[in-house]
């Protein structure tokens, strides 16, 4: 559809169509090129008339503006993937550096709380075996 377009302008604009048939006549002959590098001289170019070389290269722009486009597309959505990727990093580092704040806080007050079960363990512990030991466990331990 694109270089049916493109044909169409060509056909109306002498100057664009002078352009297309330059450009069609420059890719033949680096093609030949390229086909007498490979195959040893044995490509003979018979050359395009005005016709084939105008149509070829509107056909030419037309794949270049669809090539041009999806690779724009394809730039574009790698850029904002990477954006995306880059702000959900930066989401899952932050989320990681307020857990090990909560975990900070939570172990510096279950630290103090154990600390004080310990201790009051460890005085229970005392205070019920001397109590035992004099037969006294009810009244040291209220």
């Amino acid at each position: 559809p694109v270089s049916t377009f493109i044909g169409t302008i060509a056909e109306r604009s002498p100057v664009f169509q002078a352009g297309c048939r330059r450009l069609a006549r420059h890719v033949d002959k680096v093609a030949a090129r390229a086909n007498i590098d490979s195959t040893a001289g044995a490509y003979t170019h018979a050359g395009l008339t005005d016709e084939q070389a105008a149509k070829a290269g509107a056909e030419i722009l037309g794949e270049g503006v669809v090539w041009g486009v999806g690779l724009a597309v394809l730039a574009h959505q790698t850029l904002l993937e990477s954006s995306e990727e880059r702000e959900q990093e930066q989401r899952l580092s932050e989320y990681e550096r307020r857990i090990y704040d909560l975990e900070y806080e939570l172990a510096k007050t279950n630290g103090s709380a154990h600390s004080r079960r310990l201790a009051e363990r460890t005085a229970d512990g005392w205070r019920g075996r001397l109590a035992d030991a004099l037969g006294l466990r009810g009244m040291l331990l209220s």
